[in-house]
Order: structure tokens, then C-alpha cells, then sequence
């Protein structure tokens, strides 16, 4: 029998969404890439931000814990560049 809850574990939304981007996501996935037989962070690849507003500054950007502040100010609480 088929599911229709789309948020079901059989393919349904849930299962189509894209995993968070935020950097603490990153570092417990251990996202990241081997360069020369060295293993280097995603975080130290990539601009990480905010998926609502864009800033990197912007707390959410750090854990998607943190409400997003829509402000790209350095000094932020909870952002990585406080």
C-alpha cells in the first residue's frame, strides 16, 4: 500500500529535502572534501550564510538554532564572527 503523507520516510517531502546548511550542520555531518590526502572542512571551502537572509554574520548562518537577525553587523551573539 502507498503512503500519502508527503512527509512520510517513503520519499515523501521530508525525505526530498535539502540538509541544512548552517556551519554547525557541517561540522556534526563532517561535511568536507580530501585535498592531497588531507581532509578539509566544507566550512573552510565554502561562504557559509544565512538561508534566510544571506549574511554570513548573521547568527543563523552559525547554527540554525539562532533566529536569524537579517543583519550582516560584526559582533553579533552567536554568530562565528562575535
Amino acid at each position: 500500500m502507498n503512503s500519502t503523507n508527503p512527509n512520510d520516510a517513503g520519499g515523501g517531502l521530508a525525505a526530498q529535502a535539502a540538509p541544512c546548511g548552517c556551519r554547525h550542520c557541517l561540522q556534526e555531518r563532517k561535511e568536507g572534501t580530501t585535498l592531497a590526502g588531507v581532509f578539509v572542512p566544507a566550512e573552510l571551502t565554502r561562504m557559509v550564510v544565512c538561508a534566510i537572509c544571506g549574511n554570513k554574520r548573521c547568527p543563523h548562518a552559525n547554527s540554525h538554532l539562532h533566529a536569524c537577525t537579517d543583519s550582516n553587523a560584526p559582533g553579533q551573539p552567536g554568530s562565528a564572527y562575535a
